[in-house]
Order: C-alpha cells, then structure tokens, then sequence
C-alpha cells in the first residue's frame, strides 16, 4: 500500500485498511495455525491477488483505492472455501502420523483424559445461560441433570419403551376405531415398520412430555395413518402405509409438537430452580461436576476414533488435544488462535522482505498485479496491523 501512495500517487484509508484487515483476519482464523505458518507465501499469494484483482481505483475525491463490502466478502469467502479443505487435510495427516500406530485401546484412553481435563476446566456463567440451556443440558440425561445438579431424585424414563408404546397405541386403535383388520403376521410387520420410520421424529420430543401426552399424540398418528393408508387397501389388499406417506407423517409429529415439547422442557427447568433455590455460584458447580461425571462415565469406541472425530476435537482446543492424545507440546504452552499466529507470521514476513507492486497509472480502474508477486500482499497486511 505505501508503494501504491508512494508511486501511483493513490491513498487508502485508515478505516479501509482496517476492514480489510478484519475481513481477512476472520477467514484466516478458521484455518489451522501451523498450515498457516507452513504455506504463508503461497497464501499471501492468493491474497494479493484477490485484493488487487477486486480493488477499484476512484477518483481522489473518494481518496483513491477503495474495495467495495461485496468484493471484501468474496475475498474472504474464496480463501476459506481454497484453503479449508486443505488445512483440515493438513491436520488429519499430522493426526493419523501420531495415532496409526498406537492400538484403539490406548487411543481411547488418551480421548478420556481429553474428555475429563475439558470437563475439569470448563466453565459455566449462569448470567449468560437461558432455562433454555439448561434444558438443553438436561435433555441429554433428565434424572442424572436432577440428581447432580439440583440434588432431586427423578424417575428414569425409558424413551424406547415410550416411543414404542406410543406406536403400539397407535396401532391398537387403527383396529378398535377405524376397524382394520390385520393378520397376526401383518400386524408384527406393520408396528415394526411404523417403530423404524415414526422413532426418529418421535425421539426429538423429550420423553417425559410424550408420555405425558402419549394419549392424544397416539390418536393424532392413528389418524394420519388412516388418511395416508396405501390404495390398495380400497380394493381388498391388507392395511399398509406407503415409506413416504410415513416421513409426511414424522414432520406432522414434529410440526404439531416440537414447540410445546420444547417448551415443556423449559418449565421443567423453570420448576427445578424454583424448588432448589441455588444461588448462581451452586448452579455453575452443579453444571461442571455434571460434565466431570459425564466425561468419566463416557466410554470411547471405534465410532468415535475416525479421522473425522479426530479434527473435530482437535478443532476444540488444538493445545490440549496435541498435548493430550498426540502427546506432543509442552504443558504450559499457551494455547493461541489461528488468527494470532497467522497475522504475526504475516507480519514478520512483512518486516523482513521488500515490497514491490507494479506501477499503474491513475486512469487505471483495476490494479492487476503480475503472477507469483507475493511480496505486495505482505506489505498490504503489515500496513493494515499496524
């Protein structure tokens, strides 16, 4: 940028310099620190063209070179979709380097320690969660959240047992009320196909409102299995319901009863502080002792031992899962943000090599910068920071 002031007699604003700065500083973060370090030529490279090829030139009465909030956007958007994809490969080679030859047995072990020194060292502000949260949390595992959380013994609820109850009602009352006749062998072909395809919309209701509402929610299924019955049946064949008719009966479920399912959590919540009365300090030990007990209960299998896991958690807090499970890095390493790492690299790349951008004359509306000229990009960055 000082190049294009010093020799095309162009200016960039302080507050353009800042957006830019921004813009950029947010897509980079989502990319892995040590990537960053390791291509930052080739990245600053891409930058510089993608700035340059998107910067307007304006008259001077607007101050010079301007980039338009749009083309900002598309800058940022084409180095996230460029790069990420190859930042997480990066990350999955240095992952499966360190675990492919460690047994599942010993990864595992390696993912509980992970799982319990996050839980030690989460932290909970009541101030900034919702009852909605905390439903959230409690949906997970209702009479353990009571037990530990608020000291309250809570009967345990079966949800299979709920949702094929529901079912099997449904079914009972297709015969009483619509007066379907089955076979014994149709019947158990009939509620087993209508346990696989309704369980999953009925499992995102929480079980104590289903079987608290099991009676109307089972009429409402029979009902909508009647109306979508398969044509057949009109010209003597058995009762049936065709695949497709059943998933437009599981968005009815949903559509009718998500919200009040949701918001029948919610009271729940509601209803436990009223009882408990624990202070905020009470709630926020109750809620990391919860975690604690959940990490160490938590059993890790080979579904959760894939590379894609693997990214997942090591995404989280990249330190700590390279410390824990890869067992590389210092334990006091401090643990820094892709953003930070990748704009001090930047920068002391910027201090150390000199900028040349090619000249361009006034009457130029787009500055073009020649193929494999880095450099300009990290004189951009380093004059945007500073």
């Amino acid at each position: 940028m000082k190049k294009l002031e010093k020799e095309g007699g162009y200016k960039i604003s302080e507050n353009q310099s800042q957006k830019i700065a921004d813009k950029l500083s947010t897509a980079l973060a989502k990319l892995d620190s040590e990537y960053l370090k390791e291509y930052s030529s080739v990245i600053s490279a891409d930058i510089q063209k993608e700035i340059i090829d998107k910067s307007t030139v304006t008259s001077n009465i607007f101050g010079g070179v301007y980039i338009r909030e749009s083309n900002l956007d598309r800058v940022a958007d084409n180095l996230s979709e460029k790069r990420l994809a190859a930042s997480d490969k990066y990350q999955i080679d240095i992952i499966n380097g360190k675990l492919n030859v460690k047994k599942d047995s010993e990864i595992a072990i390696k993912l509980s320690e992970l799982s319990l020194e996050k839980a030690n060292s989460s932290n909970y502000n009541m101030k900034l969660m919702s009852n909605q949260d905390l439903a959230h949390i409690r949906k997970e595992n209702p009479a353990q959240f009571d037990k530990v959380v608020f000291g309250k013994d809570t009967v345990v609820i079966n949800p299979k047992e709920v949702i094929e109850s529901v079912i099997d009602q449904a079914v009972d009352k297709l015969k009483t009320k619509n007066g379907i006749k089955l076979s014994p062998q149709k019947e158990s072909h009939l509620r087993d196909k209508f346990k696989k395809e309704l369980t999953p919309a009925l499992s995102k209701l929480d079980p104590e409102y289903l079987k608290e509402q099991s009676g109307r929610i089972s009429s409402d299924i029979q009902k909508e299995l009647y109306k979508n019955k398969s044509i057949g049946y009109f010209f003597g064949k058995e009762f049936s319901v065709a695949k497709k008719n059943l998933a437009k009966i599981s968005d009815s479920i949903t559509t009718k009863n998500q919200q009040s399912s949701n918001q029948f959590e919610v009271s729940k919540v509601e209803n436990l502080k009223s009882e408990g009365k624990q202070t905020n300090t009470q709630l926020e030990q109750g809620l990391k002792e919860l975690a604690v007990k959940k990490a160490e209960e938590y059993v890790f299998k080979a579904k959760d031992m894939t590379p894609e896991k693997f990214l997942e958690m090591r995404k989280e807090n990249p330190a700590r899962f390279d410390k824990i499970v890869l067992g590389v890095g210092k334990k006091q390493d401090i643990i820094v943000t892709s953003k930070d790492v990748s704009i001090s690299a930047l920068v002391e790349k910027a201090k150390s090599i000199s900028s040349r951008i090619s000249n361009n004359t006034k009457s130029s509306q787009i500055i073009h910068l020649p193929s494999g000229r880095e450099e300009g990009v990290i004189d951009l960055l380093h004059n945007l920071i500073f």
